[in-house]
C-alpha cells in the first residue's frame, strides 16, 4: 500500500486550483517539460506518492511558482531535512530591502571580531560565542537573498518583470565580467 505523504492542504493541488487546471491539463503543461500523467499528478496531490525533484522544478515552472521548488527543498526532501534547510517566504520587495541592510548593519558592526577570529586560523573557546553569533547573522542574510531571488523568479513568472529585458540585461553584465 502507498504510504501517504502529507495531507492536506497539498500545495501542488493548492497551485493547480487557483490557477483553474484540471489535473489533465495541468499534467498537459507540466508534460510539455516532463512526463506527467494525470494519475500521477492526482497521486501526487492526494499525497499518495512524492514527487520526484525533476516533477517538482516542472510544476514550479509550468504553474509560474517557484516557492514550489523551495517548499519541496526544505519540506519533503530527505537531504534538504537533514541540512537543516529553512523555507524561504516571498515577500514584498520593501520588507526584503529593509531586512537585507538591517542584517549587512549587524555583519558589519561583527567584521572586526570576524577579522579578529580568523587572524590565526583557530576558533578558540572563548571565541566561540562570537563565531557562532557571527554564522547567525550570516545565515540571516542568506535567508534574505534567497527570498529576494524567490521575488524575482515569481515576478519574472507572473510577468510583472520583463523577462526578455531581464535576460538582456543579465547577459549584458556577464559579458562586462569576462572583459
Amino acid at each position: 500500500m502507498a504510504k501517504k505523504v502529507k495531507d492536506a492542504p497539498n500545495i501542488f493541488r493548492k497551485y493547480r486550483e487557483e490557477l483553474g487546471y484540471s489535473q489533465e491539463k495541468a499534467a498537459e503543461l507540466i508534460d510539455a517539460l516532463y512526463p506527467m500523467y494525470p494519475d500521477r499528478l492526482g497521486r501526487i496531490e492526494r499525497g499518495e506518492v512524492e514527487p520526484t525533484p525533476d516533477q517538482v522544478y516542472n510544476m514550479a515552472k509550468a504553474y509560474g511558482k517557484p516557492d514550489l521548488v523551495n517548499h519541496y527543498c526544505t519540506e519533503m526532501c530527505y537531504i534538504g531535512q537533514h541540512l537543516g534547510r529553512k523555507k524561504v517566504e516571498i515577500k514584498d520587495l520593501e520588507k526584503i530591502v529593509l531586512e537585507t541592510i538591517a542584517n549587512l548593519n549587524a555583519l558589519n558592526k561583527s567584521k572586526d571580531k570576524l577579522i579578529e577570529i580568523a587572524a590565526d586560523g583557530v576558533i578558540d573557546q572563548d571565541e566561540m560565542q562570537d563565531f557562532i553569533l557571527i554564522q547567525s547573522q550570516l545565515e540571516k542574510i542568506s535567508l534574505t537573498v534567497r527570498s529576494l531571488e524567490l521575488w524575482a523568479e515569481e515576478m519574472l513568472a507572473n510577468g510583472t518583470i520583463d523577462k526578455a529585458a531581464f535576460e538582456l540585461e543579465k547577459a549584458k553584465l556577464e559579458a562586462a565580467k569576462l572583459k
